[in-house]
């Protein structure tokens, strides 16, 4: 087409060196996205669809025994397998050949390509964030990603749907810790129904504070910071230096995010959790698309991945929750 006939190899030149950092700064722009990448919860791999082992029963043959008495040698079972979809986003990145032309000197030229990968790389980022938090994965007929909202469901079908091939109504193991804030009147400055729910999602083990991530609204953060003003604290220099501001409750960072649904708080375990990339498609850009019947071009970038949980109930959801 007419127009820069430098700025696509300029474009492509720049975005491929970009990309990691692209990949870093998307990750690191909110604080859901940024967690699972301090805690090594991001892998690239490949294959028709993501597949996660689980452990649903224990070992049965744990006994004691004296002398010559029988030993139990009974095969186990109790391994199985969650499989998961891959689901693929995208941004677009056009320019028209007026926008060419007009920017056609050097330092035009790279100021342009600057602002549409800025803008990608922020598209990418709220796109993704608010898919994994707010989408039960049935939007736009099923091609969204599945984010807490299916992985850690509050609805009280939650207990009885089917996630990654497992249905929960069968498979006590399988559903997500729900905790109703409700039923007792309580207000968040309360934070009972907290420590209920990590309490039961550990069920009484070893709590390993940076695993977690507390993560709710910005109304029930405030209020939970204004009761606690007076004793606010942060516990180490790795919880001082993150990105976001944040308090603890029970050694766990606590933050909030807008798109989090009103009246809820997550307590999201990351040993369990996990985001899958396609190798290959990963903040990976297609080629430049000429229209047929414009004087514009496109392209995609393109990120194609699955949130997984492997054990649902290590997981909290709390709701109902109010600051009245």
């Amino acid at each position: 087409m007419a127009g820069n006939p430098n700025f696509e190899s300029m474009y492509s030149t720049t975005l491929n060196h970009h990309r990691p950092r692209l990949t870093d700064n998307v990750f690191k722009a909110f604080v859901f996205l940024e967690h699972l990448q301090r805690r090594g919860r991001i892998e690239g791999i490949s294959g028709a669809q993501v597949i996660e082992p689980l452990l649903e029963g224990a070992n049965t043959t744990f006994g004691t025994f004296s002398n010559y008495d029988t030993i139990t040698i009974t095969a186990q079972e109790g391994i199985t397998s969650a499989q998961y979809a891959w689901k693929h986003a995208y941004t677009t990145t056009a320019i028209s050949d007026v926008e060419e032309v007009k920017n056609s000197g050097p330092e035009q030229k790279i100021s342009l390509v600057k602002t549409k990968l800025k803008q990608t790389e922020k598209s990418m980022a709220q796109g993704l964030n608010s898919q994994f938090i707010i989408s039960d994965g049935s939007g736009n007929g099923g091609k969204d990603y599945a984010g807490l909202a299916h992985l850690v469901s509050v609805a009280d079908s939650g207990n009885n749907q089917t996630v990654g091939g497992i249905d929960a109504s069968a498979q006590a193991y399988w559903r997500p810790t729900r905790v109703n804030a409700a039923t007792d009147g309580s207000t968040i400055r309360d934070d009972s129904e907290w420590a209920n729910g990590i309490n039961t999602s550990t069920r009484g083990e070893a709590l390993m504070p940076k695993a977690f991530l507390g993560l709710t609204t910005q109304a029930l953060y405030e209020h939970y910071e204004a009761g606690l003003a007076p004793l606010l604290r942060l516990q180490s220099n790795d919880e001082a230096d993150a990105r976001f501001l944040h308090l603890m409750f029970k050694g766990i960072r606590v933050a909030w995010d807008s798109v989090v649904p009103t009246g809820l708080t997550y307590f999201l375990n990351s040993e369990h959790m996990n985001l899958y990339t396609m190798k290959g498609r990963w903040m990976a850009d297609t080629a430049w698309k000429d229209a047929p019947d414009k004087l514009a071009r496109w392209k995609q970038l393109l990120a194609y991945g699955s949130l997984t949980v492997d054990a649902r109930d290590r997981h909290v959801v709390v709701y109902g929750q109010t600051v009245a």
